[in-house]
């Protein structure tokens, strides 16, 4: 009879073992897709991501009181023991999260101190109910305190999990919230607890391993921004529905202005902490105006974004906004403060468009348009600006022609690059000579490291006016020259 009974119970607590397991498993797996809503998704705005952070409150705290309230009244001392368990694991579950702040983990613990409280409430007067208290808190304390550690290891996640779980069980009253707690009962519900953890913690691990492998995908490390593989999936769709819907659809293709010379200058960790800087900059920039705007790092410095819904006119001020926030960065490296600038080419579909390949080319040529007029400057469907109408703005550059050596019968030798400074008239849209040549000395040098940027050529001739030879700045030592350039 006593081997009947035993086999009785433990078929009972097995079936309890794997109800719990598959609500556990359930609410686990909606729990992580709504933390990566309002933690791991950087592209949500910011109101959608404190909308989500506050629902996980919400449901973790909400969903633990019901369970608490149907073991309250169920008549069956396991079934309630069961009940009590899932409240008790997901209120620890929500303190463990990961990224959430001092408010969040403070209301997280007044939650489980209040189902803590509720069940030792025929029990405050006992040393036992302060000492399980006091040994609860001491945990929390050291989850906030170490929570980097223990976010990073599950063998410390279940460690603390457990001595919370133990604590919990083995100092409740006798009679507590309509439940007998028997050793037999205390010993099975720590068991089981146990068990849900081992089988959550693999679960979270494959959804984080698959959600790293989902980003590796379709991100880009250095910007946390899509890249192109995303952006030929997305943009495939959205080609799509504006072309079934007739919805308009526009894009700009922007890049980096002088992007080799930050490098070459300042050195490759400058140039990707400018990569990075500006990629924050854009996303910060189109959130304000939609969270459907995308942008895309689509290789080296270029950068696309895209406007679903939205026509070229309506996107326009958006692009704007985008030139000028990024011209009033201040963006420092190691003591040097690096001035940036982006060139924006954008164009929307059109009914004769086979293809969003078709969008990308206008728009790059237009991107093209703008580096052909100096760069730092907006090309709307072949029609450039330099993204604010009332900034008088000039161009200079410098043009490199070769000085080839004729004294032999040989086959000619570049020996020197003359360099022909020139200005760009944005009313006759060509380069002109500059009535008025005089650039002070470092703009001359920014212009010529510009020009010689794949020059192999080690030596050059400059025309120099009369202001500029009698300029004392211009009275420095060559090798100061050969430095800088």
């Amino acid at each position: 009879m006593k081997i009947q009974n035993i086999l009785l119970l433990s078929a009972n607590w097995i079936t309890q073992l794997l109800v719990a397991q598959l609500i556990i498993s359930g609410f686990v797996n909606f729990y992580t897709q709504v933390w990566n809503r309002g933690f791991g998704d950087v592209h949500q705005s910011h109101k959608k991501r404190v909308i989500y952070r506050g629902l996980l409150i919400v449901v973790s705290t909400g969903l633990s009181m019901l369970l608490f309230l149907a073991g309250y009244v169920n008549a069956s001392n396991t079934t309630t023991m069961m009940y009590h368990n899932i409240a008790l694991f997901i209120l620890i579950l929500a303190i463990l999260d990961e990224g959430i702040n001092g408010g969040e983990f403070l209301i997280r613990c007044a939650s489980l101190t209040t189902l803590w409280l509720l069940h030792h409430s025929s029990d405050y007067t006992t040393p036992r109910f302060g000492i399980s208290l006091l040994a609860m808190w001491f945990v929390l304390v050291i989850i906030w305190q170490y929570r980097a550690k223990i976010e990073a290891s599950f063998p410390l996640r279940l460690l603390v999990c457990m001595l919370v779980a133990i604590d919990f069980w083995v100092t409740l009253p006798l009679h507590s919230v309509g439940m007998l707690v028997t050793p037999s009962i205390a010993i099975q519900a720590i068991l089981m607890f146990f068990l849900m953890k081992i089988s959550t913690g693999n679960q979270q691990t494959l959804w984080n391993h698959n959600a790293q492998l989902a980003y590796s995908a379709n991100y880009d490390k250095m910007t946390n921004t899509k890249n192109y593989g995303a952006y030929r999936k997305d943009i495939f769709n959205d080609f799509g529905i504006a072309h079934t819907k007739h919805q308009p659809l526009s894009m700009a293709v922007l890049d980096i202005d002088h992007f080799k010379l930050i490098n070459d200058k300042y050195g490759h960790l400058a140039g990707n902490k400018v990569l990075t800087e500006i990629a924050s900059v854009l996303k910060d920039t189109i959130a304000q105006y939609s969270s459907a705007y995308r942008l895309y790092r689509t290789g080296g410095e270029e950068f696309v974004l895209v406007f679903p819904d939205c026509s070229v006119n309506e996107a326009l001020p958006v692009l704007n906004h985008c030139w000028t926030a990024v011209r009033n960065m201040n963006l420092n490296y190691e003591k040097h403060q690096i001035k940036v600038t982006i060139s924006i080419g954008a164009t929307e579909a059109i009914d004769s468009d086979k293809s969003a390949v078709n969008v990308y080319e206008r728009a790059d040529n237009s991107l093209y348009t703008s580096k052909k007029h100096g760069r730092d400057a907006v090309t709307v469907n072949g029609k450039t600006s330099n993204g604010d109408d009332n900034l008088e703005r000039e161009t200079y550059a410098f043009f490199v022609k070769g000085v080839y050596d004729r004294s032999s019968n040989q086959e000619r030798r570049r020996v020197a690059n003359e360099l022909l400074l020139r200005s760009y008239d944005y009313d006759k849209q060509k380069w002109t000579v500059p009535t008025e040549d005089y650039l002070d000395i470092d703009t001359r040098l920014t212009l010529m490291q510009d020009a010689l940027v794949n020059s192999r050529c080690r030596s050059i001739i400059i025309s120099l006016s009369i202001a500029d030879f009698l300029d004392p700045m211009t009275e420095v030592n060559p090798q100061d020259w050969t430095d800088k350039i």
